[in-house]
């Protein structure tokens, strides 16, 4: 069983259509009830900074995959980007925070404070992402380039 070719149930429920239903559906009942006890800005403030802290702690903090030994020291972003890159699971769960904090700016009325601690939040969670695509495509060029250098020598 090689990396390539398994995909672990750690990250294969990203794929799930289900899955962006149940976050979006927990963002916006989450958001509810704060708009119940805070005013709009400040809700989707506290909103935002619950779901980029908890997407940041299970995607970027906790590491291993219980059911393959192969991905015991790597984030659960680290596992997506190996085993499902590209994936509309990926483009997801990039995309959604920055949604997020494109809509709280615009109600927010673009308030310098409330701005600025959606935009901390928003880059606490988007850049580990980058660091580790960054990561992902040098080593995945570094590959092609020395395959490209072998088979120059090769001829």
């Amino acid at each position: 069983m090689t990396c390539e070719s398994y995909i672990s149930p750690n990250v294969e429920w990203s794929q799930e259509p289900s899955t962006w239903f149940g976050q979006s559906l927990l963002t916006a009942t989450s958001l509810f009830i704060l708009c119940q006890i805070f005013s709009k800005p400040v809700a989707w403030s506290i909103a935002i900074f619950l779901y980029n802290t908890i997407t940041f702690i299970f995607f970027h903090a906790i590491l291993g995959d219980p059911f393959n030994q192969e991905y015991s020291g790597m984030s659960f972003w680290e596992q997506l980007m190996i085993q499902l890159n590209g994936s509309s699971g990926m483009t997801f769960f990039t995309v959604f925070p920055i949604f997020l904090f494109l809509l709280a700016a615009r109600l927010a009325q673009f308030s310098n404070i409330l701005f600025a601690l959606n935009f901390l939040s928003l880059a606490t969670v988007i850049t580990p992402k980058i660091l580790v695509y960054m990561k992902y495509y040098n080593v995945k060029n570094t590959r092609k380039e020395q395959e490209k250098k072998k088979a120059a020598k090769i001829r």
